[in-house]
Order: C-alpha cells, then structure tokens, then sequence
C-alpha cells in the first residue's frame, strides 16, 4: 500500500493500460484499487452516489451509456448532501490506450433534462402511492373500529327459563 501525507483529502485516480481500465481512490494515507466495483465516489455525497450505483447493479462489465447515465444519475442524487454542487464535469477514458474525451456541455445538458424528467414522473408516482396507502391505512382504522364495536357491545342474556 502507497502513504500520502493528506489529511482530509480524496481523489480519484482512473486511467487505461494494457491490462484495462484502472479505477482507484486515495483518502487521506489509503490508496484503494474500485476496479472489481468498477466505480468509485468521494466527497460529502459519497453515500448517495455509492448506493446510487449499488441500486442500480452497476458493475465493471456494464455498457458505455448505461454508466454515463448512471453516473451521471449518482452525481446529481450526490447534489443533496451539504457543500455539493450542481455543476458537473465528466469524461471517456477508453478503450484505446491514450484515448480521452471531455463530455460535452450539451450532453450533460441533456442527462439533466432527462434526469429532472425522471424525477418529476417519480414524484408524481409517489403521491399515487401514498394516496393509496393512506387509503388502505383508513379502511384498516375502519375495520379495527367495526370490530372493537362489535367486540364491546352488550350482550343480551339468554333466559335463565324462570318466571
């Protein structure tokens, strides 16, 4: 394991060899090698975006877009968390050695657009949901009602066949 002397300080390393595309994290002293995971996250929003990418099954074999998509999603649910910004900065690595590509504002543009869309529409579901569940938990307050009603009513007595 390599040492730095950083307190307090994250980055990512990422780049391609001959062996393929390397991804590590270096916290503070710790180097870490995410090529098994196939991503890594730092920053205040770190647990947003890591289990942004876990829900989402992303793995080191994933397809191009579909990471570009899901990193772009981990990103933006990142932008919760205190001191994350909406400004967003991505690039391609790969797959040929040397090769680099600074992904272009209008693309980025573009996954916000489609990214604020998906929202809107989870929103939306969200308050069907909970409509429905408030639905059911009043039928369910209703029929606990009708059965503790029924449960305490008085009870007629039979006779006791004296006169």
């Amino acid at each position: 394991m390599i040492k730095f002397n950083f307190q307090g300080a994250s980055t990512i390393i990422s780049g391609i060899d001959a062996d393929g595309p390397h991804i590590y994290t270096v916290t503070n002293e710790e180097v870490v090698c995410n090529d098994n995971i196939g991503f890594s996250v730092i920053g205040s929003g770190y647990w947003h975006s890591a289990s942004h990418f876990m829900f989402s099954g992303h793995t080191k074999l994933s397809p191009g877009p579909r990471v570009l998509l899901t990193a772009h999603q981990a990103k933006r649910k990142a932008e919760v968390a205190p001191g994350v910004g909406r400004e967003t900065d991505m690039f391609l690595i790969g797959p040929q050695l040397g090769s680099f590509k600074w992904i272009e504002k209008e693309w980025i543009e573009q996954l916000d657009k489609i990214f604020d869309e998906n929202v809107s529409k989870i929103n939306k579901l969200n308050q069907k949901l909970e409509t429905k569940l408030m639905s059911f938990l009043q039928r369910q307050a209703e029929i606990r009602q009708a059965q503790t009603t029924v449960a305490t009513a008085p009870q007629n007595e039979p006779n006791s066949g004296t006169t």
